[in-house]
């Protein structure tokens, strides 16, 4: 029995010494960047516990093939009974594929070469797709006329932080970029305001979406936007307006990306449509509401233009208006007449034998703003006159023809002052051959160096 007790102390003790004999050296990893991407780094900080009686240094033996290293020193030296640590940073050949390794980092004493400690760092290498989603939203059908908000989702899946990258939305008809950075595990909304330009195809076209880092090219990839079938016409209206003249120039324009039937009209009244001239002619004219309605008809092919100019002018009819006025106004001045003459009879009175006393009365008149000259008055009878006996102001003479049929009174007047009236008067004895009036009497004067006669009307007797 005493025996046994005594074996079983003997092998706890055993165990005890085995329990906690220590390693000359022990080593522990702590992975402050495990994943990563394509060409970044990995690091890890290895400490390093000197279990030893004595100082020791000790090396890293680390793999080359592959990785590339920057660590903070090739060897580190550890007093006896302390650690040390080190950051250790390694980074993969760019042609590395996404996946997971381990890298084997051995920790050897420089004293002894049996005195060592292995640490597998485990590394997982990720793409830029993988680490990001990307959502993009886009219109069902897009009108390029006008400006569209595309949408992009943007969710980090990984325990990486994304850094000033720049996402380029480019197509055929424009190109957009804005700058953003995410965090671990964050997601992001970026709004992108298109507006296209050029000549757009209808249908599906490509879109790009591209990711810069450092401006190099990091992921890519198309999206396919639907551009539907529209007709988009716009007008633009030029009207110029001057002295007597309207111009009005339409512009049409089918920024469409299919054919466009157009119709344009112009309601003019019908005096003005015969100074309004269009180009091109109109299709149609009708008449409607008392003026005229033209009309053009014509088909837009996507990116064409069609323009119409109507002008209206008035100078032309206006020009010759004023020349007529003025051929007419130096008609009626050449041939006018400044003088008026008007005779009446302001007393009858019946004698014997068919003769008759007649007191007549002639007014000349100036109708215009100057002085006349020279004027002659002749006063002309026709029939027996006994006697005539004229008074006033004026001197007169009386001529009788030879056979006494007829006889002529005549005035020479100096001058008549503008718009002045003259009255001449007489008496005479006077058989006529014609009961009812009497010849009318005629004045005579110069108007640039021609002879112009006023001739008044007959007079009534009765």
């Amino acid at each position: 029995m005493l025996k046994g007790v005594m074996f079983g102390l003997l092998f706890l003790c055993f165990l005890a010494g085995s329990v906690y004999a220590l390693e000359d050296v022990e080593t522990r990893q702590l992975a402050y960047k495990d994943t990563i991407f394509q060409g970044g780094d990995a690091e890890f900080y290895i400490t390093i516990n000197n279990n030893q009686e004595f100082e020791d240094t000790f090396r890293f033996v680390k793999p080359f093939v592959y990785w590339s290293w920057d660590m903070e020193a090739e060897a580190v030296n550890v007093v006896q009974g302390n650690s040390e640590k080190v950051l250790v940073k390694l980074t993969p050949s760019a042609n590395k594929d996404p996946g997971d390794y381990g890298v084997m980092l051995n920790i050897v004493s420089r004293t002894d070469d049996d005195v060592r400690s292995e640490e597998f760092l485990e590394i997982k290498i990720v793409s830029f797709e993988q680490v990001l989603n990307t959502n993009v939203e886009l219109p069902d059908s897009i009108n390029p006329n006008k400006e569209h908000l595309f949408r992009v989702n943007l969710d980090n899946t990984y325990d990486i932080s994304l850094e000033d990258v720049v996402l380029v939305l480019e197509s055929d008809y424009f190109e957009k970029e804005l700058n953003f950075s995410i965090k671990p595990h964050g997601e992001i909304d970026l709004e992108f305001p298109v507006s296209f330009e050029g000549t757009v195809n209808e249908g599906e076209n490509p879109l790009f979406l591209r990711f810069y880092s450092n401006d190099n090219l990091i992921y890519e990839f198309e999206e396919t936007m639907h551009i539907g079938y529209f007709t988009e016409v716009s007008g633009v209206g030029a009207p110029e307006d001057g002295f007597l003249y309207d111009k009005e120039t339409l512009v049409r324009t089918n920024t469409g990306n299919v054919v466009s039937h157009e119709v344009y009209t112009k309601g003019i009244s019908w005096f003005t449509k015969y100074f309004t001239t269009t180009n091109p002619d109109p299709d149609v004219i009708s008449k409607q509401d008392g003026g005229y309605l033209y009309t053009w008809s014509f088909d837009l092919e996507p990116d064409e233009s069609k323009t119409i100019v109507i002008e209206t002018s008035y100078r032309a009819f206006v020009f010759w208006l004023i020349v007529a006025i003025l051929v007419i106004a130096f008609l009626i001045y050449w041939f006018r007449r400044d003088l008026s003459l008007n005779k009446k009879i302001v007393s009858v009175k019946k004698g014997e034998h068919g003769y008759y006393i007649l007191n007549v009365m002639l007014t000349l008149k100036n109708k215009t703003l100057k002085n006349i000259k020279n004027v002659k008055v002749m006063d002309r009878l026709g029939g027996r006159v006994e006697s005539a006996t004229p008074y006033g102001l004026y001197n007169s003479n009386i001529y009788k023809s030879d056979s006494g049929k007829s006889t002529k009174i005549i005035w020479s007047i100096p001058n008549v002052g503008k718009r002045e009236n003259i009255v001449l008067r007489y008496t005479m004895k006077y058989k006529p051959y014609i009961i009812k009036s009497v010849p009318p009497a005629v004045a005579k004067y110069l108007r640039h160096g021609k002879a112009v006669h006023v001739k008044s009307k007959r007079a009534d007797i009765f």
